[in-house]
C-alpha cells in the first residue's frame, strides 16, 4: 500500500493537531475517547481523522467490538507519530523559566505618581 500523500497539496495538509489525533486514537482506540481528551465535538475528530486517512491512502483504524482496531499503516507509522510529538513538547515547547536576575531584556514600566513609589 502506497503511504505517501498523492501530491505536494496534500503533504502540507498535515500539521501537528492531525498527530495529536493519530496518537490519541492509538492510545484510547475511541473516537469518544479521543475527541474528550482533546476537548472536541465527535464531528471534528471525525473529520481530522477523514485527513489523515486520505493523506495515507488507508482507513489507519477500523470500528471492532473491541474499539478503533489500528491497521498495519497505523502501527508502521505510529512510532514515527510519537517521536515527532516527543520531539516537538520537550523541545519546541518547553517553556524556559523566568529568571530576573540572567535576564538581559529591557522593561518599561509605566506608573502614576502615586505608584511610583510601590515599585
Amino acid at each position: 500500500m502506497n503511504m505517501l500523500p498523492t501530491s505536494r497539496d496534500q503533504a502540507a495538509m498535515l500539521s501537528f493537531f492531525h498527530l495529536t489525533v493519530f496518537e490519541a486514537m492509538m492510545r484510547l482506540k475511541s473516537v469518544t475517547l479521543a475527541a474528550d481528551e482533546l476537548e472536541l465535538p465527535q464531528s471534528s475528530l471525525s473529520r481530522n481523522l477523514q485527513t489523515l486517512r486520505d493523506h495515507f491512502n488507508d482507513p489507519l483504524f477500523v470500528r471492532t467490538r473491541n474499539g478503533m482496531v489500528p491497521t498495519s499503516v497505523a502501527q508502521s507509522i505510529a512510532k514515527g507519530v510519537e517521536e515527532a510529538l516527543r520531539i516537538y513538547r520537550t523541545g519546541l515547547c518547553e517553556r524556559r523559566r523566568f529568571d530576573p536576575s540572567s535576564s538581559e531584556r529591557n522593561f518599561r514600566i509605566a506608573a502614576s505618581d502615586l505608584r511610583r513609589v510601590d515599585i
